[in-house]
């Protein structure tokens, strides 16, 4: 299989119209946008800024001035503002003004301002051979305040989120927010790029969160909306079940437990888990509707079969018979493989719009997934290597089968890459054709009131005696310290929503890259969608696992920016793919560039004529040497009736 990531460079792929370049955001580095008694930096949330940062002149972009955002209509962007006053500062607050531009205006009330805070990370954190390194007071809860305070020469956050309308035309915007406290006030001018395409909120990534209860904590649950689309269980059970050992008869009544899944269901556009668990703890497999059956026991067959039909009579006669998922059993070992096997194929039989989701301890083997619609991936056990990414692409192709991923280690806190792990990851799951991603919990402490992960974010996951620790894991909200205070966000989870607004839009160049490819008839699987996601992908990281996401956290922008104008040239002539390979992935010292274009083109690859170019002005290729620092790649495209557009590729040979 061809690779599509280069070890020791980032590519990067675009493709706009008649430019003579694509000049870097302005926020590839922190913008200073006020100095002396007050520093206030603004940059990407992607980067943890910790109270004792320190900000090199040379690492800040001192003439820009200004905040910066990009987005298409219907999204959500952010920013973060980093302040370190000299002295205490007080009663801070924010007041927007309307962004206007030549065709449209953006109200104030688009906006959010929220606190950041930290909380205490006594040591260094482990789990699986992933290193969580910093230690003391590290930012995580994101909380609404009215007005805030930050401490003397250190710096506090806070996260800005706009909300770009969904009818608002494309174009330039500009405005101000001013920043008001005891004895500051600042104006700082914005700048907002809203792109000619919109949102594709049709194309979302599955987000599917354990241990949640709708009934418990509509608050929490009001904070996951939108985002969350699948969940395990979300309400307390309500079903009536009645065994007859004697007749070996099961009946279910569901009206209950219906009831309210339909009520939340409608409400928060999810999907729900069908209960319950055929596994309990330490792999030992459950009793059975109160009977003495297990799954794979002798008997289980005709009870399971009858709890099946009677759910799926009464969940079609309220038409959610698609309304559900089948978590039948969670990471259990080979010797569950069997029992696995016979209630997720008499699943299919019975039940046949129920999919079937198989989260095995282990790797799976293609007989386990053999009634399964969903594999759901468990990161712990194997990295990302060649051989793993041929056999899915091949059981997405040829099974139909949907990827979900469940990876632990992106809970850390005090990671140095996180929270860019967190929003990079939506991004590595388009990268390699994954549909969503499962979290064991997001807010575990709701059922522990002696906890208090304020005070004392005590690892969830720990080996007693060992260094083995994960601070953060199960939880990416904060609960109330107050009466007053609501539940709180945090950094992780906000990038990770933000990571799954950049995972449309991978679908979407998908989507139009597709298009184009049928539009010029081309057969190869190296120019299929599937590629161009993984060169995308590419840019970022070199695996699914989070220690070989190597793209700097305030990198994301120019991605976004990168992927913006690629998915808008594909709606521009001349039509074309591009790719870009090593000539030999073991050294990477040339690139071997080849396009596919409609025909009649002439080529110019980096203002030269191309090695070779189709008789029928079709395609070139060519081979271009790479130098240390960044290579920029053109490839100008020229169609028979004069149009002409520029195909952008920036390789960083380090």
């Amino acid at each position: 299989m061809k690779k599509h990531f280069i070890v020791h460079a980032i590519i990067v792929l675009t493709m706009i119209a008649k430019a003579a370049g694509l000049p870097m955001p302005p926020t590839i580095r922190p913008v200073e946008l006020a100095s002396g008694q007050v520093s206030v930096v603004a940059l990407s949330p992607t980067l943890k800024v910790l109270p004792t940062e320190s900000f090199t002149q040379e690492s800040l972009n001192r003439e820009y001035r200004r905040i910066y955002l990009a987005g298409a209509p219907g999204e959500s962007e952010q920013i973060q503002l980093a302040v370190k006053p000299d002295q205490e500062l007080s009663h801070v607050s924010l007041s927007f003004d309307t962004l206007k531009g030549a065709e449209g205006e953006i109200p104030p009330k688009q906006w959010n301002c929220r606190r950041i805070h930290h909380v205490h990370i006594p040591m260094a954190g482990r789990w699986y051979g992933i290193i969580a390194s910093q230690t003391g007071m590290i930012p995580d809860p994101v909380v609404e305040e009215e007005t805030m305070s930050f401490a003397a020469n250190e710096y506090g956050s806070m996260l800005l989120t706009l909300k770009i309308p969904n009818t608002i035309p494309s174009g330039s915007y500009s405005g101000f927010v001013t920043l008001d406290s005891d004895r500051f006030k600042q104006r700082i001018p914005i700048e907002l790029q809203v792109w000619d395409f919109r949102f594709p909120a049709e194309h979302k990534l599955d987000t599917v969160a354990c241990g949640v209860s709708f009934e418990d904590n509509p608050e929490l649950m009001k904070l996951m909306k939108g985002v969350v689309t699948h969940v395990k269980y979300g309400v307390n059970s309500g079903l009536k079940v009645d065994y007859d050992k004697t007749s070996d008869k099961l009946t279910v009544d569901a009206s209950g437990y219906l009831d309210a899944i339909e009520k939340y269901g409608k409400e928060y556009h999810v999907k729900f888990a069908l209960p319950p668990t055929l596994l309990g703890g330490g792999s030992k497999l459950n009793d059975y509707m109160h009977s003495d059956k297990k799954a794979g026991e002798p008997g289980f067959e005709a009870i399971h079969g009858q709890f099946l039909a009677q759910m799926r009579e009464q969940l079609k006669a309220r038409h959610m018979e698609h309304d559900m998922f089948y978590y039948i059993m969670d990471e259990f070992p080979e010797k569950n493989f069997p029992a696995f096997n016979m209630a997720a194929a008499q699943s299919r039989k019975v039940f046949p719009e129920l999919p079937v989701m198989v989260l095995p301890g282990e790797p799976a083997s293609d007989e386990l997934l053999q009634n399964s619609n969903i594999w759901c991936v468990n990161w712990h056990f194997f990295i990302t290597r060649e051989e793993h990414t041929a056999r899915w692409k091949k059981l997405q192709k040829e099974n139909g089968l949907i990827f979900w991923a469940y990876m632990n280690s992106l809970y850390h806190i005090n990671a140095t890459w996180n929270p860019k792990g967190m929003r990079f990851f939506p991004i590595a799951l388009a990268g390699y054709g994954y549909r969503g991603a499962l979290w064991w919990h997001l807010s575990f402490h709701v059922d522990d009131p002696e906890s208090n992960v304020w005070t004392e974010p005590v690892p969830t996951l720990s080996r007693p005696n060992s260094p083995e620790r994960l601070y953060g894991s199960g939880y990416l909200f904060y609960p109330p310290r107050t009466e007053k205070e609501r539940w709180s966000s945090s950094l992780r989870w906000e990038n990770y929503v933000q990571g799954t607004e950049d995972y449309s839009l991978m679908m979407l160049l998908k989507e139009r890259w597709e298009n184009t490819r049928k539009t010029l008839n081309v057969k190869s699987e190296d120019f299929d969608g599937y590629a161009a996601l993984e060169m995308f992908w590419a840019m970022l990281g070199s695996s699914f696992r989070v220690q070989n996401y190597f793209a700097e956290p305030l990198y994301i922008d120019r991605f976004r920016q990168l992927l913006a104008h690629e998915i808008s040239a594909h709606h521009e002539k001349p039509l074309a793919l591009v790719d870009i390979q090593p000539t030999d992935a073991r050294a990477v010292e040339a690139l071997h560039v080849r396009c596919l274009a409609e025909k009649g083109c002439t080529f110019k690859i980096n203002g030269e004529v191309p090695n070779w170019i189709a008789s029928d002005g079709s395609a070139c290729s060519t081979e271009i040497m790479l130098q240390p620092g960044y290579n920029l790649i053109t490839v100008q495209l020229t169609d028979q009736d004069g149009r002409v557009k520029t195909h952008y590729r920036e390789v960083l040979k380090k």
